[in-house]
């Protein structure tokens, strides 16, 4: 996906030394070092000296980030235009909510979430009776099976295992259960970033006050907190590394005898038919996502730990329903993470206001997805944006019959794949039936928060259900129109640009052709390419897993990506923080090939090309503060800076238009330039 929070920032070669003094950061001389909030900076460097910098200098120094604002950037600022259509959205149901159903079920839950009184005697809701079943529960298999039926009538989680539906990797025309451990807590890299240690500790005193709240003693809380975290932490030390664990590679095929043998504590059959997913549903084959992780969850389940498992699943539960609870637990929520996430905390009436609409944003998206694309739809910027993606089609037909490690045969069915690749812009052709079940009481009506989003998860977990009983249909995997993001979706080889990645600055109808193809042109390129990266490559024109590269050009592939990462790796901020060149592979071969697709469709022109790469860096230019990067860094994405110095630096168009020489800060001999296509 295209958007990450991130930034690192490459300082000029001639003040190398004296940055490396300053910062205390000692690294290999071939390391790029960054100027991370442009700090060690005095001007705007030249471009060819640091040309993120040098686009964005100014903006880094005059734009502040408000209290408790974690991060600023192009992608948010598309998100607030978003956030106003969607309020208007808010405005209009409550004002009119008999328009139509979306309207008046919006204006109901609107209210809820705004009923501090009925959410206080509402307390735990229905979420009450929930809990007495797992309190109930005397054996290590009665516990498990409880939580099977609650991952079957609500799509809930556990930490030993849990459930999806997807499209079957092997064969396109059904869907398959996707078995695997969520994420342990707070993950395999916030856990092992020793610069968390005290988040981690809030992250153990906010666990102890929930149960607290839920009505254990601080004895018992404190055991249990400390019970949970240690659970947290073995798993997370075995969890996979970010790029495995995306991996579709990595995903095992099996069936019930094999998902059983992965437990020995308990029996999983039954904990499946409780879910529906059993062989009473018809269900004979699983994919089965880290079977290490899920035998080192059965390790625990072991009478002695029947109480932390408890307390584990309460906590989980309330985790994922805090903002819909009580006011109590709500602020403790919004407390706890505007201390680990820096998450602003609404704390005015304006600001409650605002966060209420978001509340409700969240909880209903396919309802405000409906109404968000009625407001929105542009025909004419749809035909724009596919216009250029057949271009760029063609320019990647070019670029894969030229490349000389690909063997014919794999040449030939990647042009195919091409053929094939659709462009879904704006919103779905088909939306969510289930979403016209939803029922949601007033406040007036007797109706709580918490009751009614636990309806909503009710239809939704028999929605997905359901696609196991009937042949896969593409249209009813839709997307949100309000979504600021854009994405390859490999499994039925399609790219979307949702209808709110069609604003200013990544498009703007009035805009030259060069302007657009800085912004929506540059991310739809970038998607393009992820049909052929390491996730993409291994799927085939319908969507399907499978092997259609020789050995010989998975080993020339193999080659060119280490090279890649290699490079990527050498990108250090001041702090030590390193790219993990590896982790940002499938992103940084997107980026290079999108801005060596975007430049042949500019052409020649020096004055066009500079244009094309100021609007680029434009678009990718953020701030923040020294916590939000830390989380940005156990992403996929790699810093913003380093994403665009990056790749520029390895594209020929860029140091032709800007004359790029050696001992130039951008400067990167032409024997260490990466690309793949």
């Amino acid at each position: 996906m295209m958007a990450e929070n991130a930034v690192k920032v490459r300082a000029a070669a001639l003040c190398m030394a004296l940055f490396v003094f300053m910062t205390s950061c000692y690294a290999a001389p071939s390391d790029f070092f960054v100027d991370i909030d442009a700090s060690h900076t005095e001007k705007a460097p030249r471009p060819q000296d640091d040309f993120y910098l040098s686009v964005n200098y100014e903006w880094i120094k005059d734009t502040p980030l408000a209290a408790g604002q974690a991060s600023k950037n192009m992608f948010s600022s598309l998100e607030e235009k978003t956030g106003g259509i969607l309020g208007r959205i808010t405005t209009a149901a409550t004002l009119e909510p008999k328009r139509n159903a979306d309207f008046a079920r919006i204006a109901a839950l609107y209210a809820c979430v705004n009923d501090d009184r009925g959410r206080e005697r509402a307390g735990f809701g229905e979420l009450a009776e929930i809990f007495a079943g797992i309190e109930a529960c005397s054996t290590p298999q009665e516990y498990a099976e409880t939580m099977g039926a609650l991952m079957g009538e609500y799509q809930f989680a556990d930490w030993f295992g849990g459930f999806a539906v997807e499209r079957d990797r092997f064969d396109g025309s059904r869907c398959i259960p996707v078995w695997g451990v969520p994420q342990p807590g707070l993950g395999r890299e916030f856990m092992s970033d020793s610069g968390n240690r005290e988040k981690i500790e809030l992250y153990r005193k906010y666990i102890k006050s929930l149960l607290v709240l839920y009505g254990r003693s601080e004895a018992e809380a404190e055991e249990a907190a400390e019970g949970i975290l240690s659970i947290q932490r073995t798993m997370a030390e075995l969890q996979e590394p970010l790029e495995k664990r995306n991996n579709p590679s990595g995903i095992e095929r099996g069936n019930i005898d094999y998902l059983s043998s992965l437990y020995t504590n308990i029996d999983i059959r039954p904990v499946l038919e409780a879910a529906g997913i059993g062989e009473a549903s018809g269900v004979a084959a699983f994919d089965i996502r880290e079977p290490e992780l899920i035998c080192c969850a059965d390790s625990f389940m072991e009478q002695g730990n029947l109480q932390v498992m408890k307390d584990y699943a309460i906590v989980r539960i309330i985790f994922a329903f805090d903002r819909e609870l009580t006011p109590e637990i709500r602020d403790m929520a919004d407390e706890f993470s505007a201390a680990v996430d820096e998450t602003r905390r609404c704390l005015n009436p304006y600001e409650r206001a605002e966060y209420s609409q978001r509340q409700t944003e969240r909880l209903l998206p396919e309802l405000y997805g409906r109404q968000y694309a009625a407001l929105t739809y542009d025909e004419e910027t749809k035909r724009e944006i596919l216009s250029f993606a057949e271009e760029m089609k063609e320019i990647y037909r070019k670029r894969v019959e030229a490349a000389d490690w690909l063997s014919m045969a794999t040449k030939k069915y990647a042009k195919e794949k091409l053929d094939r690749l659709a462009v879904r812009i704006g919103a779905p052709e088909k939306w969510a039936e289930y979403a016209d079940s939803f029922e949601i009481e007033r406040p007036a009506e007797g109706g709580v928060l918490i009751d009614n989003v636990l309806s909503l998860y009710r239809v939704r977990a028999t929605a997905h259900k359901d696609q196991l009983l009937r042949p896969f249909d593409a249209s009813e995997w839709g997307f949100l129109p309000q979504t600021v993001n854009a994405f390859y979706r490999p499994c039925t080889n399609e790219i979307i640009i949702p209808s709110a990645m069609l604003q200013a600055p990544f498009y703007d109808k009035n805009a030259d052709r060069t302007d657009n193809l800085g912004g929506i042109g540059m991310i739809l390129a970038h998607e393009i390419s992820h049909s052929f990266d390491g996730i993409g490559a291994q799927f085939d024109a319908d969507g399907v897993q499978r092997s259609w590269w020789t050995e010989e050009d998975r080993a020339a592939y193999k080659e060119r990506i280490d090279s890649i990462a290699a490079f990527y790796g050498r990108y250090v901020a001041e702090d030590g923080m390193r790219t993990n060149g590896e982790q940002t592979l499938a992103e940084n071969i997107a980026d290079l090939g999108g801005i060596s697709v975007v430049t042949e469709m500019v052409g020649d022109d020096k004055e066009a090309l500079r244009r094309l790469y100021v609007k680029i860096a434009k678009c990718w230019r953020a701030k923040a503060g020294s916590s939000a990067w830390r989380r940005m860094a156990a992403g996929t994405h790699p810093f913003q800076y380093v994403r665009i110095n990056g790749a520029m630096s390895s594209a020929e168009g860029f140091c032709r238009a800007f004359d790029v020489r050696p001992g130039d800060g951008m400067y990167v001999p032409p024997e260490e330039r990466v690309r793949l296509w």
